[in-house]
């Protein structure tokens, strides 16, 4: 394989990360509303719930080939170092969006790990962690724009839109919540 296939390789498994990430955002707004709750379907709230956690792992598979293959890609053309793959700012590499990745691929990372221990860290804690869901996929959004190149199998309106669409889910569930705690 050649650079030039790696970093393809790359650039479309992080689109598949992406929209898999998004998907399991949308499912967990959706949950988290209890959308499902309301219209009385317990199996399909198991269900939901499955698929849930099985698109966060699958997403995070694509996150490590996306990371793998982009780092195979400038490794052979020599523009980056294991570290500056890892640490904000050790890049001399357009710096920018590779900082950009490693952020939200670290609270990913966190969200992922304390979602499988979500009984040993507390529903609370759990709870707080994933709120930081928001952040990284708006950080992940800005990531996929800066780095949008021919080979990507998404358009940047994708990006705008799916991003509207979770701030929308997302003012839906804050303004079903308030309309609840009022009724209480």
């Amino acid at each position: 394989m050649s650079a030039g296939d790696f970093l393809r390789l790359s650039i479309k498994s992080g689109d598949i990360a992406y929209i898999l990430l998004w998907f399991n955002a949308v499912l967990g707004i959706i949950l988290s509303a209890r959308v499902l709750t309301r219209i009385r379907q317990q199996r399909w709230i198991r269900t939901v719930n499955l698929i849930h956690t099985y698109l966060a792992s699958a997403a995070f598979i694509f996150v490590i080939i996306h990371l793998v293959t982009l780092y195979a890609d400038y490794k052979m053309a020599d523009r980056i170092t294991l570290l500056g793959f890892f640490l904000p700012e050790a890049s001399p590499y357009r710096t920018t969006l590779i900082d950009v990745g490693i952020i939200p691929t670290y609270l990913f990372l966190i969200i992922l790990v304390t979602s499988w221990a979500r009984k040993r860290v507390g529903f609370k804690l759990w709870r707080t962690i994933h709120y930081f869901n928001y952040l990284a996929l708006m950080l992940a959004i800005w990531h996929s724009m800066l780095g949008q190149g021919e080979a990507s199998v998404v358009p940047n309106g994708f990006y705008i839109w799916s991003g509207a669409i979770l701030l929308g889910l997302s003012f839906y569930r804050i303004v079903t919540r308030s309309v609840k705690k009022q009724i209480q």
